[in-house]
This record gives structure tokens, sequence and C-alpha cells, in this order.
């Protein structure tokens, strides 16, 4: 009975009374890091690629950062879009490689700063009224949240900046008997521009003329 019971205490490190037991060693190698780490900015977003390591035991990779939750993606997905992102804030992100055992590795980081790079409808109904020496610009506004301004250029004269609000701008000091050609771009407030309407007048002397669009 006293051997038997001293047989028991033993199983731990005999795999039979007698024969000696090995323990199969913890794995504590952590997979490599990805590679090819990219960050693509967006509009309150950024979306992350990589290439995912080739160890056999590699299982998903961790997303972290500065202001984000950590995200985990499962092997075989090699990108993801963080969104909910502050346009005009810098991120950096940390994709770290975890292995079925849940050893992880050092890491490959990425910054990205998301931005709206959407530019604001253009302006409707535009239209250009000739006067003497002037010409009066008018138009309608875009309905985008972010719009800000219009910008008014022409060849040979300063660009104008009118606020949001606004919707006609005298442009004054020119030639009569002239032809102007007058571009009216809508801008937001990340200064993303439409690409341009136009509207053309001639100065006259005298009385106002009648509406060019």
């Amino acid at each position: 009975m006293k051997n038997f019971v001293l047989c028991l205490l033993a199983v731990s490190l005999m795999s039979a009374c007698g024969s000696p037991f090995v323990p199969t060693p913890a794995d504590t190698t952590p997979p490599a890091n990805v590679t090819g780490l990219t960050a693509a900015p967006g509009d309150g977003r950024v979306t992350l690629s990589w290439t995912a390591p080739s160890d056999a035991d590699f299982s998903s990779v961790e997303i972290s950062g500065s202001g984000i939750t950590t995200v985990t993606v499962t092997a075989g997905t090699t990108t993801r879009v963080i969104a909910g992102l502050v346009n005009g804030t810098t991120y950096t992100f940390t994709v770290k490689s975890v292995d079925a055992t849940g050893n992880k590795s050092a890491g490959a980081t990425a910054t990205a700063r998301p931005a709206d790079t959407t530019p604001p409808g253009n302006v409707i109904a535009l239209h250009a009224t000739p006067g003497d020496g002037i010409v009066v610009l008018g138009w309608i506004s875009p309905t985008d949240p972010d719009f800000a301004s219009v910008e008014i250029s022409a060849s040979g004269m300063t660009t104008v900046a009118v606020p949001k609000g606004t919707t006609s701008w005298t442009i004054s000091g020119l030639n009569n008997d002239t032809l102007y050609t007058f571009t009216v771009t809508s801008v937001d407030t990340s200064e993303n521009r439409a690409d341009g309407l136009i509207a053309s007048a001639t100065p006259k002397a005298g009385s106002f003329g009648a509406i060019i669009y």
C-alpha cells in the first residue's frame, strides 16, 4: 500500500512507475511582425493594410492606438478600417501578430491623419450682370453642411473669398466693352474646392444690361 501511494505521488514526474515523464515545453516564441503595413487616411477614418507573417501558428493581429479601442483581426484578413476618428488628428497605430498560444510580436507601427477630402457641391444659378465698369455676380450656395465660402477668380484680377451667407458680389474697376469670364468655386471648412462654375459679362457704360448666364 505504501509503495502504491508513493507511485501516485510521483506521477507528475513519471509517465509510469519507473519510466521518466518528459513534459512538452511551453511555446513562448512570438510570431514575426506583419510586413508592408500601410495606413491610408480618409474622412474620419484610416484604412490599415498589411501582409501576415508565415508562422504556422499565427492566428490574428491586434490593432491598438491612442484614442481607439483595441481590435482583433483573425488570420486571413489583411485590412481593417478604423472609423470614428477626428479629422486633422494624427493617429499612430500598432499592429501586433498573435499566435495560437497568445504570444505577441513587438508590433509594427503606422501613422496617418484622417481628413475630409470630399469637395462641396458647386453653386447653382450663377449669373453675371454687367454695369458701368462693374459686374455683379449672384448665385445660390450649395447645401453641404461644411460649406464655408466661395472664391471668385478671373484673368487679371485678384481672387476674392466671399464668406458663407453672402450670395452676390460686385467686381469693380473693370474696363467697359471688355469681356470678362469669372470662375466661382465653392470651398468647405477643410479647404476642399469644387470644380467651379463660370459666368461671363461685358461691362458697358450707362445702365445695367441683361443678365448673362
